[in-house]
This record gives structure tokens, C-alpha cells and sequence, in this order.
């Protein structure tokens, strides 16, 4: 204890302490496994965020670590249903909204129809933009 008796020593601590915090706290996504389900829990006014993916897609995965990582994208996500489908166990719903290649992101309105896409990698404040992008039109 005689280390914390120093001033010097205290402040070292503090600044160690600091530099272990993390200001960006992961938050959960709650996904919904389909459209039909997504528009069934919309509310009035209430988009859905789609997110295609597949489980052999290694940029999907590195799309799902960005999303994990910070609250970027949780918290752009608030005012949407984010909606998560796998193409290989949806195929269907892969061609109906032309998610020919994955990742694959829309915002879909409660009557179905397409507002906005991004395909590819997007990073989370990418990702977190496009969201804010499509709230605000």
C-alpha cells in the first residue's frame, strides 16, 4: 500500500484506470427472424431495418463483430425493427427483396416496399449513418 500513499503514485493508478475504460458498451441487438414478423410488430410510422446475411459469409461475420463492438449502430437502430435473415433458410425472402448478395442492408416500410440498400461491408459508424440517413428521409 505504500504505492498508494504517493500522489504520483495515485495518479498513475487514475490513468491506468481510465485508459481501461470502455465509453462504447456493447448493447444487444433483439432481432426479429423474419419480414412477416417485422411488419406485424411495427408501429405506425416504424421502418424495419433488413439485414441479409449467410453463415458462410466471412464478411457478414466481420459485419456482425462491428455491430457487437460499439452502440453505434443499437443505438441508430432505435425508431427501427431490425429484422436479421439468413438467406440460405429464407431463400424466398432473399428474391423478393433481390438480396442477391450478402451482407445486404434495407429499410422497409410496413407495406413492404424497399426505402433504401446498402450491399457490402459497412463499417459500424458506416452502418450507424446509413441508419440516420434513412430515419431522417
Amino acid at each position: 500500500m505504500k504505492f498508494m500513499s504517493h500522489p504520483i503514485g495515485v495518479l498513475l493508478l487514475l490513468i491506468g484506470l481510465a485508459g481501461c475504460s470502455r465509453p462504447d458498451v456493447e448493447r444487444k441487438i433483439d432481432w426479429i427472424p423474419s419480414i412477416p414478423l417485422g411488419i406485424e410488430q411495427a408501429e405506425a410510422g416504424q421502418a424495419l431495418f433488413v439485414y441479409f446475411r449467410a453463415s458462410w459469409c466471412g464478411v457478414c461475420e466481420q459485419v456482425e463483430e462491428e455491430m457487437g463492438r460499439t452502440t453505434r449502430v443499437a443505438d441508430a437502430l432505435d425508431g427501427f425493427v431490425p429484422v436479421k435473415i439468413d438467406v440460405d433458410a429464407q431463400p424466398r425472402a432473399a428474391e423478393a427483396y433481390l438480396a442477391q448478395a450478402v451482407p445486404s442492408f434495407l429499410i422497409v416500410d410496413r407495406r413492404g416496399a424497399v426505402r433504401a440498400r446498402a450491399i457490402g461491408y459497412l463499417d459500424g459508424e458506416e452502418l450507424a449513418d446509413f441508419l440516420r440517413v434513412a430515419k431522417a428521409q
